[in-house]
């Protein structure tokens, strides 16, 4: 803004400076036509006393000279015919006196014009009347024109200057506190921005930048808000798949006793199944409850994976044998890692329980199905294997398995594959799977336990 006033007041300066010198010209070359006019048209002699007088009207000097080279009469000027300018001027009327130059008389500029006169004023001899104009007296003319609106656009430059300078030290300022409300923002911080005093188009900015940070605290609150409600409905969700795995393994149980009631041990058997089964969704229960304390703080131990496989396969015996599934269970000796005996016993439940199910559809339908588990210890790792002879999961849920809600069962939920892998990589291990030679196989990886280490 202060450059465009620069500018336009420098395009002002010399338009004015141009007007004020051809006004100070025009005015100049009228005055001195209209005493030229009156000598001409005059009767009486030009002496020196007259253009004395006359010059004093027009403000310049007025010299009266021969052509045979005599100064005849000045108006107290002193210079010599060879001095003098333009000595024979062409023939011109009063009207069309024009000044010319500047030229140097006597170490001084003038501006000049001439203008041959009748010859009654020098016995019939042709006689130049010279107009001298002093410059000095011209540029003061057309200047005093000229300078007051200079000094006035100055002025009024520098007090445009110093406005811009304010506001835009102001205007800075407050968009500087803007920018850090904006960065605090964008990392996550809600704090209002100081309001400005001055009730502007920027206080307005202002109060928007500080509605908004109040409008995405409020939407903050709101989607941390319904992330709790949703990690609920998937606690909730996730109980509800344990409490009906444990059930379904309860009631197998409890059905075999009814059928080999005659057999003591057989009903021994399937009671102390029925009972683990209770047991379990006891535990399971009992875990959701404790979820309003906060994390679990129960140490990890040393844990025999072998014991933990044998129990869950001993839970699902009942339900296998129901069912006409085969389960082979291969281990040698014990492997043991550092793990939540509790969680560790989710996840082998969860794959055991899906291969059992996988074979379970392939048993419906008269073929020989079985689920295969292994565990061994390779190269600082201890690895569990669960197989199946299903048909594997659809097409549709393969790239997404391990996702929460994702499942290709009718009645499933999707959420036992999840929590298994959130439980091994929370242990240091990895899970993955594959088909091959028509089998399913889930494959658990965990660091085994080595010398040094023992109880979390």
């Amino acid at each position: 803004m202060l450059g465009v006033a620069t500018i336009s007041l420098a395009i002002i300066a010399l338009t004015n400076a141009r007007s004020a010198s051809l006004h100070t010209r025009v005015r100049v070359e009228s005055q001195l036509r209209g005493v030229v006019g009156v000598l001409a048209n005059s009767n009486f002699p030009l002496t020196n006393r007259v253009l004395r007088q006359m010059g004093e009207l027009a403000g310049a000097e007025l010299v009266l000279a021969s052509s045979q080279g005599q100064v005849l009469a000045t108006s107290d000027f002193e210079v010599s015919y060879t001095e003098l300018p333009d000595n024979d001027p062409p023939e011109a009327s009063v009207e069309e006196i024009e000044l010319h130059g500047p030229v140097e008389v006597r170490n001084k500029y003038y501006y000049n014009a001439a203008l041959r006169m009748p010859s009654r004023f020098a016995r019939d001899r042709p006689v130049v009347l010279h107009v001298l104009f002093s410059k000095a007296e011209y540029d003061s003319a057309w200047q005093a024109r000229f300078v007051p609106p200079l000094v006035v656009g100055v002025a009024t430059l520098a007090v445009v200057g110093v406005v811009i300078h304010l506001v835009a030290t102001r205007i800075r300022r407050v968009l500087h506190r803007l920018q850090g409300g904006m960065r605090l923002l964008a990392e996550g911080g809600f704090e209002p921005v100081p309001m400005p005093s001055v009730d502007d188009e920027i206080r307005d900015l202002t109060a928007d930048v500080n509605q908004t940070a109040e409008r995405l605290l409020e939407y903050e609150f709101e989607v941390r808000d319904t992330e709790r409600l949703r990690t609920l409905n998937t606690l909730g969700a996730g109980l509800a798949h344990e409490m009906r795995n444990a059930a379904t393994g309860c009631r197998m149980a409890i059905d075999l006793h009814d059928e080999s009631t005659v057999n003591g041990a057989a009903s021994d058997e399937c009671l102390a199944v029925a009972r683990g089964q209770l047991r379990l969704m006891e535990k399971r229960l009992d875990q959701f409850l404790k979820l309003s304390d906060g994390p679990s703080q129960e140490q990890r131990t040393d844990t025999d994976l072998c014991k933990v496989v044998g129990d869950v396969l001993q839970l699902l015996g009942p339900s296998a044998k129901h069912s006409g599934v085969r389960i082979d269970w291969r281990h040698e000796g014990a492997a043991h890692v550092l793990a939540n005996p509790d969680e560790l016993s989710q996840v082998v439940m969860n794959l055991a329980l899906n291969a059992l199910q996988a074979a379970q559809q392939q048993a419906a339908s008269g073929k020989q199905a079985y689920v295969r588990a292994e565990v061994a210890e390779v190269t600082g790792t201890v690895e569990l294997s669960l197989t199946d002879s299903g048909k594997g999961p659809s097409p549709a849920v393969v790239d997404n398995l391990f996702n929460p809600f994702t499942t290709d069962k009718p009645e499933g939920i999707g959420l036992g594959l999840a929590v298994a892998r959130r439980v091994v990589e929370s242990h240091g291990g990895t899970i993955s799977w594959y088909r091959e030679a028509d089998e399913t196989r889930f494959v658990v990886c965990l660091p085994a336990i080595t010398g040094g280490q023992g109880n979390g």
